[in-house]
């Protein structure tokens, strides 16, 4: 009875020390960022806990209350996120600014891998994700006994990964690789996960949509300093269409900066069409599914080998001409979308495609005058 009772303990001992190993801790101090990744595939974010303040875990000690719930927001469904540890994250925290602060925070990476009822030959299945999740295949079969679909999770996959719903037949059809003979009534098995978008940000100007590879965030208008000016600001902005105006005086202000929204220049001798000229331009902020990284290819359509495109375009900037308030280059959409009550005066930014010149640019490669395409690229 007693080796039995030791045995128990034993296991009760093994069962809870594997459980706390599955438990991962971050802490890092004020001013740092603490990066919660789940490495494996299939696998999210679970916060346990988080704590924000003077001295984590002491009873005694100033922190922020809604620590819990921020970290859990920013973190719980994805692969991957990162948390500012700082007062500027932490709005509540009770702390002083002479404390030396620290963000503590407990998680796990669960599977979340849903599985769909099978489907006999000739059925079909939908697969749908809510809650701005994409779907993520984990696992797919077409089988009947010993004979089967050999590409069966690779034709599930360029069906339905990344889509928020997508439907797949069991039919021969579809699987046309099945070895399978007309007598056999296969059967489709599919498991999936829900993830969140977890890759970094970027602004597609000139569209109010994001490819399938990523998610929106918001779409908007395209804002800039006025095409005339000199001052306020050297760059262009994705506005969102429904802001939240704060401050009290609404009359005209001299020691202010100013923001227009952004009119494309076009002309009959470019790529884009003359009907585009001196219509305002949308943008709309995309965040990439899983993709650790996005950069702008300027002077191709199609990115470098071993990268995703996220959009192709046309390179564009302010005028070449002094007096300009220089706004950098930006990307803008192949084909883009304007919105329909344009604005016909002068109170605007101004956006022009961007020529090639020869001289220090070599042009054994680049073509005098032509205008430049580009690329985002994500990878």
């Amino acid at each position: 009875m007693k080796g039995a009772t030791k045995l128990c303990r034993l296991c009760l001992s093994l069962l809870l020390l594997a459980a706390y190993s599955h438990t991962k801790s971050v802490t890092v101090k004020q001013g740092k960022t603490a990066e919660i990744i789940c490495k494996k595939a299939g696998q999210i974010i679970k916060v346990n806990s988080a704590d924000y303040g003077k001295k984590p875990g002491n009873a005694n000690k100033c922190n922020d209350p809604n620590a819990d719930s921020i970290v859990k927001g920013l973190c719980d469904g994805r692969t991957s996120c990162t948390v500012a540890a700082s007062d500027a994250q932490f709005t509540s925290s009770t702390c002083t600014a002479s404390d030396k602060q620290k963000l503590k925070v407990k998680f796990n990476c669960e599977n979340a891998e849903a599985k769909v009822p099978t489907v006999k030959n000739g059925e079909t299945q939908t697969i749908t994700c809510t809650g701005g999740s994409f779907i993520f295949i984990t696992s797919a079969s077409y089988s009947a006994g010993s004979c089967f679909s050999p590409t069966a999770l690779s034709i599930v996959q360029g069906l339905c990964d990344d889509l928020t719903t997508c439907s797949v037949t069991a039919d021969d059809a579809t699987f046309t690789d099945s070895s399978c003979d007309a007598s056999k009534s296969e059967k489709l098995k599919i498991s999936y996960v829900c993830q969140k978008p977890s890759g970094p940000v970027y602004q597609r100007w000139g569209a109010v949509t994001c490819p399938n590879s990523a998610s929106l965030i918001y779409a908007g208008v395209m804002g800039g300093a006025n095409f005339g000016g000199t001052g306020s600001g050297s760059n262009f902005l994705c506005l969102p269409t429904n802001p939240v105006v704060g401050g009290s005086n609404f009359t005209l202000g001299t020691d202010k900066g100013a923001i227009f929204g952004t009119q494309l220049i076009t002309d009959s001798a470019g790529p884009l069409s003359s009907s585009l000229d001196s219509l305002e331009l949308t943008c709309a902020l995309c965040q990439t599914k899983s993709a650790e990284t996005t950069f702008m290819y300027p002077g191709s359509p199609v990115c470098p080998a071993g990268f995703t495109l996220e959009y192709a375009g046309y390179l564009a900037s302010e005028k070449a001409t002094s007096g300009r308030t220089s706004k950098g280059y930006l990307c803008l959409d192949a084909s883009p979308v304007t919105i329909d009550n344009s604005y016909s005066g002068d109170d605007t930014a101004k956006l022009y495609l961007v020529e090639g010149k020869c001289g220090a640019l070599p042009c054994a490669n680049y073509v005098d005058n032509n205008e430049l395409p580009c690329a985002i690229c994500s990878q």
